[in-house]
């Protein structure tokens, strides 16, 4: 079902947990399946120095979460705002068609805490 992209991010989650130090986060969860997705960022000079992701969900959520941390570290925030569900699932080598909803709530998580991030830094 899944390719071994997807299984080894879902096996070897990368950035796993909650930054202690970060000044960034969000909470998400997923009306359609029910995962709950939460981000931890830290940000320093419009950069993400730092990310970790905790996810309570299926496989592919897990995976892309994972995914998406290694995609966004080291990132300004302008460059992880341009990061897409089409983006992240090309680089997950795809998904099956019920499971494309778990890329939207990893970048929706993403969004999320950098909105947090920007309204507390204004």
């Amino acid at each position: 079902m899944y390719n071994d992209t997807v299984m080894d991010h879902f096996h070897s989650p990368r950035n796993y947990g909650i930054l202690p130090e970060g000044n960034a986060s969000s909470k998400v969860t997923s009306s359609v399946t029910g995962d709950i997705v939460f981000l931890s960022l830290s940000i320093m000079e419009g950069c993400i120095r730092d990310i970790r992701g905790a996810v309570f969900g299926c496989a592919a959520s897990i995976a892309a979460v994972s995914l998406l941390t290694t995609l966004v570290k080291g990132c300004s925030l302008d460059e992880a705002d341009q990061i897409t569900e089409t983006q992240l699932i090309e680089t997950m080598g795809g998904l099956p068609e019920a499971k494309l909803e778990c890329t939207t709530l990893a970048i929706e998580a993403l969004r999320q805490a950098m909105e947090n991030y920007g309204a507390k830094n204004d």
